[in-house]
């Protein structure tokens, strides 16, 4: 029988809760990340799981929702969270084609949903509010949509938490653009409602960092230079270059929300030696500055796609769990797997490591 591998990786939570934007620099208004997946797991206790997506379905953008189906919470005071990811179907049907089927006689069959039915997959985060991290854990091959997560904790505080407010005592549970229609602000503290405030849950990857003097010998060997960095446009100044990037695209100017805008530059070059010690040295000043969004890295000689970033590699383990274990089974056994010895060992040399 073959045995179930789980892939665990770790994410850092940069931003989470209640935010004013007025003033030069943000103010959070929100004690604990746990704080959170309290009012997460109140939100959903007896719902309907089809009541528990914060977005609704938009296949012509790509989108399809996420439920949350299950918040436990162990004796560590940490977060086992379970979404099931919709997946796409065509007419209410999903194909199947056989991979060992000749091209020109291929074999292909459907599977047919009710209209309750929702097709798709579970995911699983493990939240653990006193280092501010997400682990995402999943079957070796299986998919994981970490980003997605993020914001569906981010849509539930903005809209479905306590601290969003409407203009009538009772919102259905209907369309969720009715809801944003009511939609009056967020509140905190018993204040009066506001636009000024806005919601934020951001993760980003851990990384474990990587010896200087490795990072220096790979100079010759860089065929491009990557910087990954985020703008938010949450701010009127910030708007200005914003409009700057998007003018470039022959779009005129317009109103923006509360976003962030993801940007990635990638430039064709082979440093020399000092150069790549002045790439460090700028890196790491970067990396002291706290809550920087901006990321240095280089891609390799031979190696298409991957990103080598200067910050090091993704902090990532894989632990074999026992004979085959069902997807849908995974959940019911996680927090029991998780308090294994030699996974909780792993887990703590990697927390120590997590600013």
């Amino acid at each position: 029988m073959s045995k179930t591998k789980l892939i665990f990786t770790y994410f850092d939570i940069k931003e989470f809760g209640v935010y004013s934007n007025k003033g030069k620099r943000d103010k959070r208004f929100f004690p604990d990340v746990g704080d959170i997946f309290d009012s997460l797991s109140k939100w959903v206790d007896g719902k309907m799981v089809g009541n528990t997506k914060v977005m609704d379905k938009d296949p012509d953008n790509g989108y399809f929702p996420l439920y949350c189906y299950s918040v436990l919470k162990d004796g560590d005071d940490n977060f086992l969270v379970t979404v099931w990811n919709e997946s796409q179907t065509s007419e209410g049907k999903l194909g199947r084609l056989k991979s060992n089927s000749r091209v020109g006689k291929i074999e292909v069959s459907e599977t047919e949903f009710d209209e309750e039915d929702i097709p798709g997959y579970p995911s699983y985060y493990y939240i653990i509010p006193s280092k501010n991290v997400v682990i995402n854990i999943r079957k070796e091959n299986g998919s994981a949509r970490s980003v997605e997560f993020a914001d569906y904790v981010k849509k539930y505080i903005g809209r479905f938490s306590e601290y969003a407010n409407y203009n009538k005592a009772e919102v259905s549970e209907g369309p969720v653009d009715v809801r944003d229609r009511l939609f009056l602000g967020l509140s905190v503290n018993g204040e009066k409602p506001s636009l000024d405030l806005n919601e934020k849950f951001t993760i980003r990857m851990s990384y474990q960092k990587k010896n200087k003097r490795d990072i220096l010998k790979l100079y010759s060997q860089v065929r491009k230079l990557v910087m990954s960095s985020k703008l938010s446009v949450s701010h009127a100044a910030t708007d200005k270059n914003v409009n700057i990037i998007y003018k470039a695209f022959g779009i005129k100017k317009i109103k923006f929300g509360k976003e962030d805008l993801k940007l990635r530059t990638e430039i064709d070059y082979t440093p020399s030696e000092d150069e790549m010690k002045n790439m460090y040295d700028v890196w790491l000043k970067e990396s002291a500055i706290k809550d920087s969004n901006i990321r240095y890295g280089v891609k390799l000689k031979g190696k298409s796609s991957k990103v080598e970033w200067l910050g090091g590699t993704l902090m990532r383990d894989n632990f074999e769990v026992g004979d085959d274990i069902d997807e849908l089974e995974i959940s019911e056994k996680l927090l029991v797997i998780l308090a294994r010895d030699e996974i909780k060992k792993k887990m703590k040399l990697h927390l120590k490591s997590i600013k």
